[in-house]
């Protein structure tokens, strides 16, 4: 047994030789495992510690495996190789990550006598990459010769998650340009406006057309990135000059919606060489979503310094991001919006 030593689920452990006597339930029983092998989707076979005692051919392939032998005794994160398992040295499920974890919440509600059906965000680490999977789980306990088991079947969603993610993020992001140009345009044409408020309209909805097609040109390296087709248009920029032109494109109250935009007073000038249009997504998401968490009349500061052959950019807000979220928010698909969620959820 191993010492306790959890942030969620027990860290106890059953020994070999009791994986190998659970193990031999299922294969010398030919018939249940020719059923379970003829199942579509990857299964494990998990004890009463959350440990695989049976894998059937499905997750074998996947996992370039000829048999079991080697994950015998290994929990769900350990075979698929999630890079968070190694953060306590009780493995999958007790660190804590695991607390928020689709996978480690229905096999420990199994344990229970609970079906469980749920979602699970999991990147793992295969020779120094990482790959982000995107599955949805199901645990179900059962009984063999009076002792408790969990099947726990593992569904790759990852096309519908990618689709539906692209899809929502872009109409989230064009419809709200589309409502103000749309908000402007009527005012010039059902009002009378002396001829420099016209003007003002006109140049705020030549912006507005300029971010949209930005917003157009995004996605579409987005849409390159998901399907390993982007390249790279490199160029070199001084980080200054780039912090000043995400301030510039933000200096409207529609976009700051009551909330401030400042450059840190110590950011650094460093010249670097980077894919511009990407780094300036990335850096005016961050501030988006530092807008959209952020109280009205509060600040959100960006900034940069450099060090050695690295620069580091960086955006602050005044709250404070709850632990659900910040050890969830690296994870693919992962959303605080709950609309995009929910649909997602519908539509898998």
């Amino acid at each position: 047994m191993t010492q306790e030593n959890t942030h969620y689920a027990p860290a106890s452990r059953s020994n070999y030789d009791e994986i190998k006597r659970q193990s031999s339930y299922f294969c010398e029983d030919c018939e249940l495992t020719e059923l379970l092998d003829f199942i579509p989707s990857y299964l494990m076979v998990l004890n009463q510690n959350r440990q695989l005692v049976y894998g059937n051919q499905k997750l074998l392939d996947y996992l370039s495996l000829s048999d079991s032998d080697t994950i015998l005794g290994q929990r769900p994160g350990e075979i698929l190789q999630c890079v968070n398992h190694k953060k306590n040295q009780n493995g999958c499920g007790t660190t804590q990550f695991c607390k928020y974890c689709g996978a480690a919440q229905s096999i420990v509600q199994s344990v229970t006598d609970e079906h469980k059906t749920a979602e699970c965000r999991i990147v793992r680490s295969l020779n120094g990459n990482e790959e982000p999977l995107d599955l949805r789980v199901w645990a179900y306990p059962f009984k063999k010769y009076d002792e408790p088991f969990t099947f726990f079947y593992l569904f790759n969603i990852e096309d519908e998650k990618r689709r539906l993610f692209l899809e929502r993020s872009f109409l989230h992001d064009i419809s709200n340009t589309t409502s103000a140009l749309l908000g402007l345009s009527d005012l010039i044409k059902h009002l009378q406006l002396p001829p420099n408020e016209k003007e003002n309209i006109v140049n705020r909805i030549n912006i507005l057309g300029k971010r949209m097609s930005a917003e157009i040109h995004a996605h579409r390296l987005l849409i390159a990135a998901e399907y390993n087709e982007l390249q790279l248009e490199i160029s070199q920029i001084n980080s200054l000059d780039l912090l000043e032109l995400i301030r510039t494109g933000y200096n409207n109250p529609e976009r700051l919606n009551g909330r401030f935009l400042k450059i840190d007073e110590g950011a650094m000038p460093v010249t670097f060489e980077t894919d511009i249009t990407l780094l300036s997504r990335i850096l005016e998401n961050m501030v988006k979503n530092g807008i959209e968490a952020s109280p009205p009349n509060h600040a959100i500061t960006i900034g940069c310094y450099g060090g050695e052959d690295r620069v580091f950019l960086w955006v602050h807000s005044p709250t404070y991001m709850p632990e659900n979220i910040r050890l969830q928010i690296f994870n693919r698909s992962f959303s605080t919006k709950k609309d995009l969620e929910e649909d997602l959820v519908r539509t898998v």
